[in-house]
């Protein structure tokens, strides 16, 4: 027989390093220790299957390995009968059996190993239902508030290390209690709500207070709009606009007949109809759309009659005559504004065109570049005199001039920008210009600049 240090000393080499006849002695001597252990009866030939295994995985507790081994059998035995058979397992007892399932139960054979992993999961949920359930049972008897609302909102979610562990049947059965409980709750409040309403006289006579109070309960219970409570408070609330404005129906009519533009309208329209169901409230917004229709109609006659008198005007100043035919001061006046006019316009379109694009090339980047410059400037005439006019050998008349043009808005405003760009149309003297006039039709325009 081999003494307890070869014993030990084989723990080092593996089972097959053995010769046949130490392998032998081996496994008596490794038979007789397992034996003394009664309870595990079936497990007597472990030494069998030991072959081609480290045996340090079995003996690694020190000198007295099987006896240990044999310890660790005795507590796997009550493990395993906890998990089956006692169902009032905490989180924590349940996690501290699994540790020592990690630290000890590894070294048994892989089907134990299996078996308690399995009773372990079963062992698991079942703690995790008892502990959701025991958090659930607080919020259940929470008061009714917007803080019980809160609670049973973020429940799975705020507990979710424990409800990840539980199926689908048992959070589905969590959240039904969690929406009954809210449904309660929110039936509560706003029962309170209507009390505080129908006891709120200012709110009944003040349309900014009124709309304030909308706007809040709206955002108050806007996460629980697919409650039915809260559905059936939000149709009073639109039954509360609708009586409001049927009570204010005259003050509403006359502020909407008394308004000159949309903003105004808008100002009215946000004071008694914030939020309103335009179903219910047809009459109302009909008033609005026919307000608006009307002062389109009076812009645009407003806008006509505006051009018919510029027309008359311009008509008026065309037929104005000199004895030599050139064109009065007025005139060239006009046909000069017409010129920057069409300038301003190109800079209006132009300040459209400024963003850069992967697909510009460099002559494009220039253009842009440029609009960039210019953009938001506005020429105007600050000054203006006629000096002489002479007949042209073309159709009209030469005439001599002093004009005076500024620069408005844009980088062009600035005058280091001006100075860098040498920009002539805008300086602090009047230039002296040489044009030829001609009558186009009945208008006077500039047809070439000298």
């Amino acid at each position: 027989m081999f003494s307890d240090k070869f014993f030990m000393a084989v723990s080092d080499k593996t089972f097959d390093e053995l010769t046949p006849k130490k392998r032998i002695a081996y496994n008596k001597r490794l038979n007789k220790c397992i034996s003394k252990d009664p309870n595990n009866p079936s497990y007597t030939k472990l030494g069998k299957f030991a072959s081609g295994t480290f045996m340090n995985k079995y003996y690694s507790l020190g000198k007295n390995g099987a006896r240990d081994l044999r310890n660790i059998r005795i507590q796997y035995s009550k493990d395993l009968n906890e998990y089956k058979n006692n169902h009032q397992l905490s989180l924590q007892e349940v996690y501290n059996i699994n540790g020592r399932k990690k630290k000890d139960y590894i070294k048994l054979t892989s089907s134990e190993y299996s078996e308690i992993e399995k009773e372990f999961k079963i062992a698991h949920k079942r703690a995790a239902e008892k502990e959701l359930n025991k958090k659930l049972d607080v919020i259940l008897a929470m008061n009714n508030s917007m803080n019980t609302l809160s609670k049973a909102d973020y429940f799975l979610r705020s507990n979710s290390n424990i409800s990840s562990k539980v199926d689908y049947r048992v959070k589905g059965e969590i959240q039904n209690k969690l929406n009954q409980k809210k449904e309660t709750v929110l039936k509560v409040l706003l029962d309170e709500e209507r009390a505080d309403y129908n006891n709120n006289v200012s709110l009944q006579s003040d349309p900014l207070a009124f709309k304030n109070y909308i706007k809040q309960k709206e955002q108050k219970y806007n996460n629980y709009a697919n409650s039915t409570s809260v559905r059936a408070f939000m149709d009073n609330l639109g039954e509360y606009r609708y009586n409001y404005l049927i009570k204010h129906k005259d003050n509403f009519i006359s502020e909407v007949e008394a308004t000159k533009n949309k903003n105004e309208i808008k100002i009215v329209e946000e004071k008694y109809l914030y939020g309103t169901d335009r179903r219910d409230t047809k009459l109302f917004f009909n008033l609005i759309k026919n307000q608006e229709a009307r002062l389109a109609l009076l812009k645009k006659q407003a806008e006509e009659l505006q051009k018919q008198k510029e027309a008359e005007e311009l008509r008026a100043m065309m037929s104005e005559t000199t004895e030599t035919g050139e064109p009065t001061s007025l005139q060239m006046l006009w046909a000069l504004q017409y010129q920057v006019s069409l300038k301003n316009r190109k800079f209006e379109k132009n300040d459209k065109n400024t963003e850069y694009n992967e697909t510009d090339n460099i002559l494009s980047m220039i253009v842009k570049l440029q609009n960039n410059v210019n953009k938001g400037a506005r020429l105007k005439i600050t000054y203006f005199k006629k000096f002489s006019c002479s007949k042209s050998n073309k159709p009209g008349f030469i005439c001599d001039y002093a004009i005076d043009r500024k620069v408005s808005g844009g980088i062009l405003e600035n005058d280091f920008y001006k100075t860098l760009l040498n920009n002539s149309e805008d300086n602090d003297y009047a230039d002296i210009e040489t044009s030829r006039f001609s009558k186009v039709g009945d208008i006077w325009k500039l047809v070439e600049k000298l």
